[in-house]
């Protein structure tokens, strides 16, 4: 898995493979005898059979498709077979294209991003990673990053979410991390980096390291700096802060200052196995502050949302809905 992932033999781009691949997945879960037709499919390339790999392993862990426990292991074919459909019944391919419809335009991101990761956490999760120089990357729920080692490289792409980083002091080969079109470049050190759709942070704990965002000139931190880089408008925000509050998602703490609670909401989704809805946009621009425990994402919700006198309805256990009093 790498960044820049080469179109397979056939010359279909990846996004097209994936897709594909999401809508032979749905639809063997309509109609298992079609497991012939994904062995076919799977065997043309390692891509393809990476692509399905990753539509199966996404909807398992989202559990929003559960394994039919009939469904076998792909098996193995020669790369010359063919993939056809085999008429089947209407309906069946009615709710798989339905289905496949729904999964193209809501997952395709998704299983991009695990397979171009190489490694990533799930809702809740947080993972610690050793790399082959001796550093190490902690990785906080539903994050994802890709590595570029070798050849007096050491490099690591942060594809989503937050990462901290221990990295193994060598001059010789600088360390760098890229996320969007920031880069972070080190020699040895402990920092964290967070990336979303909207911004780009970067917190020093220890040694100290250069950020370069876009055609700016790179950015020098020492330990307590922190650097909040906004996306849409390119501005830069420098500030200080205690080192000992860096990276505290790794001690179950979510620490949140003075952000819109829009913003609070999104970084606690990463740590709800279910789906959080913010019923009213002015209240969403309300900016709250606080430490909340992600062990307990429900009550940190609430605790959260108190600070405006919002109140949070549970409607199912996967559904909590934010709203005004």
């Amino acid at each position: 898995m790498r960044d820049e992932l080469k179109h397979h033999e056939g010359g279909m781009s990846r996004n097209a493979l994936v897709r594909e691949a999401a809508d032979l997945w749905l639809r063997l879960q309509a109609d298992p005898e079609l497991q012939s037709e994904v062995d076919e499919w799977c065997a043309q390339s390692a891509d393809h059979e990476r692509a399905f790999s990753a539509a199966r392993e996404s909807w398992t862990l989202a559990g929003q498709l559960a394994p039919s426990s009939s469904i076998p292991p792909v098996r193995h074919r020669s790369r010359a077979s063919r993939w056809h459909f085999r008429p089947r019944r209407a309906i069946t391919a009615m709710v798989g294209a339905a289905a496949a419809a729904c999964l193209a335009v809501v997952s395709a991101p998704t299983l991009l991003l695990m397979w171009q990761s190489d490694y990533r956490t799930g809702t809740g999760e947080i993972r610690n990673v050793t790399l082959s120089d001796g550093s190490s990357v902690t990785l906080d729920a539903g994050s994802a990053i890709a590595l570029n080692y070798g050849d007096g490289q050491r490099g690591v792409r942060l594809l989503a979410g937050h990462a901290w980083f221990d990295v193994a002091h060598n001059e010789k080969n600088p360390f760098t991390v890229s996320a969007a079109n920031a880069r972070v470049r080190v020699t040895g050190t402990a920092f964290d980096v967070g990336l979303d759709d909207d911004s780009i942070d970067v917190t020093l704990a220890r040694g100290g390291v250069q950020v370069a965002w876009d055609d700016k000139a790179p950015i020098t931190l020492r330990p307590g700096d922190r650097i909040h880089l906004a996306r849409p408008s390119h501005s830069v925000d420098r500030s200080r802060m205690a080192i000992s509050s860096m990276g505290s998602w790794r001690h179950g703490r979510l620490i949140i200052e003075d952000v819109p609670l829009s913003e609070g909401i999104d970084q606690l989704r990463r740590y709800y196995s279910g789906a959080i809805v913010l019923t009213s946009s002015e209240l969403g621009q309300r900016r709250v502050t606080g430490v909340f425990d992600v062990h307990a994402p429900e009550e940190a919700l609430r605790l959260m949302v108190r600070q405006h006198g919002a109140s949070v309805r549970s409607v199912t256990p996967w559904l909590l809905i934010v709203s005004a009093d």
